[in-house]
């Protein structure tokens, strides 16, 4: 898998398609090179919910929640894809993020955030129809994240920590 998310990282994956995307996600797992950035309270700590794209996905819309402060604020944005089949989207900050991966019951993310200090924060979100991933699909997001810089000890995993609205 985690050759599979390099190759993805390096040439994209520009053949999803609105079928494979539109529908009810959740958060499995996030990480960041910036952890604080995904701690409960933190603006990147998102809780998803659902996801649409139009036809081509050259724009997909989130509706997913931040808990700040201990209030669930839910937010849309839509995020708009660029012609090297990145997607771009103001949400605390400029986030710059690709589709590493898609399967039946999740897709990965991997995203760079540029704050409004222009703090730039990098790191993946793993939404999925379920809850966890399996112990394969753990030590594979690990081995991605470490490839990546990230270490194991700023990721994130979700289940159960989310309480907001459905």
């Amino acid at each position: 898998m985690v050759q599979i998310l390099l190759l993805a990282l390096a040439v994209g994956l520009s053949c999803v398609e609105s079928s494979e995307i539109n529908g009810d996600w959740n958060t499995i797992a996030l990480s960041a090179d910036n952890k604080e950035k995904i701690e409960e309270g933190g603006p990147l700590r998102v809780y998803f919910r659902q996801v649409d794209c139009n036809d081509d996905c050259s724009e997909i819309t989130f509706r997913l929640y931040v808990k700040l402060s201990g209030e669930c604020k839910e937010s849309t944005v839509i995020a708009s894809q660029t012609p090297d089949d990145f997607y771009t989207v103001q949400f605390a900050g400029e986030n710059t993020f690709l589709i590493v991966d898609k399967q039946e019951d999740l897709f990965t993310l991997y995203n760079t955030n540029v704050d409004e200090n222009g703090l730039v924060t990098r790191g993946y979100a793993i939404i999925g129809k379920r809850d966890s991933l399996t112990p394969e699909e753990t030590s594979h997001f690990e081995e991605a994240n470490e490839l990546k810089g990230i270490p194991k000890g700023n990721i994130e995993y979700l289940a159960g920590t989310d309480d907001c609205p459905e």
